[in-house]
């Protein structure tokens, strides 16, 4: 796993559901994995590699199980719009190609974040 998301990962898993995931982690997390051989250097079928795999999917789909009660709540709504209004604008400061971006944006809002 990334250090880089070590506080998200340890604060997300002790929150009372339901809750809004950062999905960039969970993916980050999985092509990482992707990218690594399926096989052992015995030439087994690594399954610690599938175990990792399927424990983020499993986490993943842990916050589909509650519904929310109110989306209608106005402060989540500010938030969440001024996350989506920061994300566009870091878009279109860089143009540049998605992988690379979403990399771009999570470092934005972190160090966005530390400043306030």
């Amino acid at each position: 796993y990334i250090d880089n998301y070590s506080y998200y990962r340890k604060n997300v898993k002790k929150a009372d559901l339901p809750i809004i995931p950062f999905i960039f982690a969970h993916l980050e997390e999985l092509t990482i994995l992707e990218e690594k051989t399926d096989y052992t250097s015995e030439g087994l079928i690594d399954w610690t590699k599938q175990r990792s795999i399927s424990e983020i999917i499993f986490e993943i789909k842990k916050y589909q199980r509650k519904s929310y009660t109110d989306p209608s709540d106005p402060e989540l709504n500010t938030f969440i719009l001024s996350r989506i209004e920061f994300m566009i604008s870091a878009l279109k400061k860089r143009n540049m190609d998605l992988e690379h971006t979403i990399w771009d944006i999570s470092r934005d809002i972190q160090a966005n974040e530390k400043k306030t």
